[in-house]
């Protein structure tokens, strides 16, 4: 077995792991011939961890498959004090093959004791706002500009590893332990990423908001600095963000729009007038000029500014037509003159992400 450790500067701050005691905390990652415990082996287990006041990484290296116990025996006692492990994809393949593994060799393991962090599942709600096209971990350094100087995927090292079996060498150990140690500091390199979960969580604050022509804009501020720039177009509204700022566009519509009456059995429509009137004051229209109302014709027309809703959440609900499943509800002074609107409106808008 090779062990190797190697002295870090790392800064946390301004992570969701800031506030958190820096001797609790374990990035991991290993590296395996295969996907499944029974037919492969791990040949490397990488860790992160803070000792001896400094951030080290600390790497177990099996040189053979017949060191495999001795790389986790090592490393599950270099997790004894820790409380909080942090990885990627670890839940469903990293901790489950661990623990297969220890299993084989009878080995007592606590890793499914101790409290786990999984990045890529903390990322994945983030995939349709921040429109990513893959959720590996090297897509996820790329978006953030992160650069590594390791270009093989961990299937590409498996025939590496092999040769190495084969024919020990410095060149393919190089390569191998850099690929995990890039994986480790990758691991840290992304969780800024994490930053824009304030916007799906609802942590931000309304700063100002104006009808602007068409649209309503609304501009916010965030409690943490994002780490790039990010443009959002939804069907409804679109998001520009950069820093701590967010702006909020939502289109809207000042063509008069329909409000259906809902007892349309209780009115008549005129066809000429185009709108609905109750029975009580359409029995003195012409009966040439009215006809009962059926419900795809019982409104009445309104002007004004009209933004959308996904839902009745402002009323009275508007519609451009009856079958069209469109809402909008009016933007009108009563509305703008209450910051909470705004905020409800926002969040309701910003809840698709």
């Amino acid at each position: 077995m090779i062990k190797k450790t190697y002295h870090l500067q790392l800064d946390l701050t301004g992570t969701q792991f800031q506030d958190y005691n820096r001797s609790s905390l374990l990035f991991f990652d290993i590296e395996t011939t295969g996907l499944t415990a029974r037919m492969s082996y791990i040949y490397l287990i990488g860790a992160i961890a803070w000792e001896d006041n400094c951030w080290k990484c600390t790497q177990w290296f099996a040189q053979n498959t017949i060191e495999e116990p001795d790389i986790l025996k090592e490393f599950l006692a270099y997790t004894q004090d820790k409380t909080l492990l942090i990885h990627f994809n670890g839940d469903r393949f990293d901790i489950p093959y661990i623990n297969e593994k220890c299993e084989t060799y009878h080995l007592d393991t606590t890793l499914s004791s101790i409290i786990s962090r999984d990045l890529l599942r903390m990322i994945r709600p983030l995939r349709k706002m921040l429109q990513l096209t893959s959720l590996k971990q090297k897509s996820l350094e790329s978006f953030l500009h992160v650069n590594r100087d390791d270009e093989y995927s961990g299937g590409e090292l498996i025939q590496v590893y092999q040769r190495y079996q084969r024919t020990p060498n410095e060149t393919d150990l190089k390569l191998l332990l850099l690929h995990n140690y890039e994986d480790l500091l990758g691991m840290i390199a992304i969780l800024p990423i994490l930053s824009y979960q304030t916007i799906l969580n609802k942590i931000y604050h309304i700063t100002s908001y104006e009808v602007n022509g068409d649209s309503l804009d609304v501009q916010a501020r965030l409690p943490v600095l994002l780490p790039r720039p990010f443009s959002y177009i939804g069907e409804l509204y679109s998001i520009h963000a950069e820093k701590d700022q967010m702006k909020i566009m939502v289109p809207g519509t000042r063509e008069p729009l329909k409000y259906f009456f809902p007892d349309y059995k209780n009115y008549y429509y005129l066809p000429e007038e185009d709108m609905a009137l109750h029975k009580s004051v359409a029995a003195f229209v012409d009966k040439d000029h009215r006809e009962p109302a059926r419900a795809s014709t019982c409104y009445s027309r309104k002007k004004g500014f009209y933004l959308p809703q996904n839902d009745k959440l402002f009323t009275p609900v508007f519609k451009t037509d009856y079958y069209n499943r469109q809402l909008y509800f009016s933007c009108n002074e009563a509305f703008l003159a209450d910051p909470d609107n705004i905020t409800n409106y926002v969040h309701h808008l910003l809840s698709d992400l």
